[in-house]
């Protein structure tokens, strides 16, 4: 054998395994980051042309733009693109895979550019870029991207073949999720690329009862120098978006700016996006606007997870807006049978999604126990100081409906904890005695619950899950950590937090103070 032949089957050998690798991606151990490869994997899962409008931006958008809200409300086939801290130069790989299989039906490209000025996370873009291409099918498309991130960025391209040479470090560490194809995908893929959040941001906004907008500076007019609004851009991002709008303009798509509302988004900042619109004859939506936000009728303390980050809700009224600006401004082709009766399925699920979320706003002891008889839920319940004095009868008939009989015939100063997972009571705990607490303590993963006490003799399992109680005279506490977060709100009265078992996602942390009645500690309906 020659050298030269041997130095050719050589260079087949790697190739072949760089393309095996590829093939292999969804099961090979690497660390993706918030949900990127779902979105990106998911993407290849929507029907042929079923794709009507796409979203494309970082983190935010990600969470607040919801193709199957847009769907169940306005007919419009979508999907989210979006991930988190998303460099443009993959918004634009992203809209040419997406249309490898999309290209006779997509219209409109949201996208948020908002990432040319924003330097906060500048110098993680690369990880993420990585992680989005990492994700990607193998294809053409996957190979140009490589190619161009390199270009931009200090990447391995073998390492986009074959992820397991990056994060090798993972190999003592692996399950038997890992080697799941389906599992990550298919358990998400009917939100259409979101990231659908939960929790509220109610106990970390020093103005919780605000509804309006923290961004009154902002004016629909440019009124800062041109000249510096320009050199806010990131050139390198701004190559890409000009490509981005380039191949839009190709495929006859139309494009519209968006800003999600952000507490630190400024009249510079809007200024600087508006005048880049502007200059691509595009439209711009900043949601930061105070009559956009006052008309979604969105608060940062309640509508989103922290100050930048739209939770269930706060998604649904951005979605909405989007909904009646998108029909006002394009005519949409009706979506054929086969593609409709798979959206149908999706918003099912979705409106599974709208129920969890029903837990944040509920302010009445009654109607949460009732919400929580739901199957698909984990609630752990933990009593600090006296819970008995403020119930009512309705509430005890509740609670023994739930099998929480100790607990609705609680005394005075008593402590009690309880675990209920699929509607049932799982096991529960009361102290009978004021002066002494109780506590439990075991294993919680997926939805399956094992106590320490049930622990296989010699099994050396850390306790993922720990609850106490303790009443006025024994410690006058509620401790509920689960995986090492201490998640409990800690008020007096009943503690609650609530977990969804199919997907592990936690839905909610609430307190009752039912030693002066029934009514919900944070009031997340202001």
């Amino acid at each position: 054998m020659t050298a030269k032949r041997a130095v050719k089957i050589v260079v087949f050998v790697l190739f072949a395994l760089a393309i095996a690798g590829s093939l292999t991606v969804l099961f090979l151990p690497y660390h993706s980051g918030t949900y990127t490869k779902e979105t990106v994997q998911g993407m290849y899962h929507q029907p042929d042309n079923s794709v009507q409008v796409a979203f494309f931006g970082t983190s935010a958008p990600l969470s607040a733009f919801s193709p199957v809200k847009l769907y169940d409300e306005y007919g419009i086939g979508g999907y989210n693109c979006s991930t988190s801290v998303q460099p443009v130069i993959m918004s634009y790989y992203l809209l040419k895979d997406l249309l490898r299989h999309q290209d006779k039906s997509l219209q409109v490209a949201v996208i948020d550019p908002s990432v040319l000025i924003d330097t906060t996370e500048a110098e993680k873009r690369s990880v993420w870029a990585e992680r989005v291409l990492i994700s990607m099918n193998p294809s053409l498309v996957k190979l140009e991207a490589t190619g161009s991130l390199i270009d931009s960025y200090p990447v391995e391209p073998i390492e986009q073949y074959i992820p397991i040479l990056k994060y090798h470090s993972r190999w003592n560490s692996l399950t038997e999720a890992d080697f799941d194809l389906q599992k990550s995908v298919s358990d998400t893929a009917f939100s259409r690329g979101q990231y659908i959040r939960y929790s509220a941001n109610v106990e970390n906004d020093e103005n919780a009862v605000a509804t309006t907008s923290y961004n009154l500076g902002i004016t629909e007019e440019i009124d800062h120098d041109l000249g510096e609004l320009e050199n806010r851009w990131d050139q390198d991002n701004k190559k890409y978006l000009d490509e981005f709008m380039e191949l839009c303009e190709e495929q006859g798509i139309q494009v519209i700016f968006t800003k999600v509302p952000r507490k630190d988004w400024d009249d510079s900042m809007h200024d600087s996006m508006k005048y880049l619109a502007d200059s691509y004859g595009v439209p711009y939506l900043d949601f930061n606007m105070p009559e956009v936000f006052d008309t979604c009728e969105l608060s940062y303390a309640t509508d989103f997870v922290d100050n930048k980050h739209p939770n269930i809700h706060g998604s649904q009224k951005i979605t909405h807006y989007l909904g009646e600006y998108l029909k006002g401004a394009y005519d949409f082709e009706e979506l054929d049978a086969s593609k409709i009766a798979a959206m149908d399925a999706d918003v099912e699920k979705y409106k599974q999604c709208e129920e969890d979320g029903e837990l944040l706003y509920c302010t009445d002891l009654v109607d949460y126990l009732e919400l929580l008889k739901r199957d698909r839920y984990t609630v752990f319940i933990a009593v600090r100081g006296d819970a008995s004095a403020g119930l009512t009868d309705e509430a005890r008939e509740k609670l023994v409906e739930l099998g929480l009989k100790n607990l609705a015939t609680i005394g005075q100063d008593e402590a009690y904890l309880a675990i209920m997972n699929g509607g049932e009571l799982y096991t529960g705990r009361h102290a009978g005695n004021p002066e002494e607490s109780v506590k439990l303590s075991g294993q919680y993963k997926d939805g399956n619950l094992v106590t320490k006490a049930n622990f296989q003799k010699g099994a050396s399992i850390k306790p993922l899950f720990k609850v106490e109680s303790g009443g006025t005279n024994s410690g006058d506490f509620a401790l509920i950590k689960v995986d090492g977060d201490d998640l409990s709100e800690n008020g007096q009265g009943i503690n609650f937090v609530v977990f969804n078992r199919d997907s592990g996602e936690l839905l909610d942390t609430a307190c009752f103070n039912t030693h002066i009645g029934i009514e919900r500690t944070s009031d997340r309906s202001a």
